[in-house]
């Protein structure tokens, strides 16, 4: 079903079929992909091609991308970014800063992922409102963390 939708141009079924592949281990897939699609007018298309290159240790022109695909509107290249910052560069400072970005930019999820970073980096007090609003949202994740940082068992029902 992506692969028709990608291929009438629908930037977020290519990402998403790139998405896939990396899910599923197939890297050789996915940078097929994500270089078949990518495209500045679907700026998503870039945050798969960045998380392509990631993958395959190709992190200057990951970086590149993620950057570039921020500035076209990706729907969540500050999120993508960020967790590349955080997990590749270990940049704390940097994937903040694109954690906040994604809050400004209302990219899907931007709450909890800026929770659990905050949650991650000690600093619990400040991440509460945000997996608050994202429990609030139905996010489960968010709302488990929260019950556990309120002490209760977040498999208790």
């Amino acid at each position: 079903m992506l692969l028709p939708s990608a291929e009438l141009g629908d930037g977020e079924a290519a990402a998403n079929l790139v998405t896939l592949h990396l899910e599923d281990g197939d890297l050789s897939g996915a940078a097929e992909y994500a270089e078949r699609y990518a495209d500045e007018e679907r700026p998503d298309t870039l945050v798969a091609l960045a998380e392509v290159r990631a993958a395959q240790r190709r992190h200057d022109e990951a970086e590149a991308l993620f950057r570039r695909a921020g500035e076209l509107g990706a729907l969540r290249a500050h999120t993508a970014y960020g967790t590349f910052l955080r997990t590749v560069r270990n940049d704390p400072v940097g994937a903040e800063r694109e954690y906040r970005a994604a809050r400004r930019h209302r990219e899907p999820g931007w709450a909890w992922t800026l929770a659990r970073f905050l949650v991650d980096e000690g600093r619990a007090d400040e991440a509460r409102p945000y997996l608050e609003y994202a429990a609030v949202r139905g996010d489960r994740a968010a709302a488990g963390l929260l019950a556990e940082l309120d002490g209760e068992d977040p498999h208790d029902d």
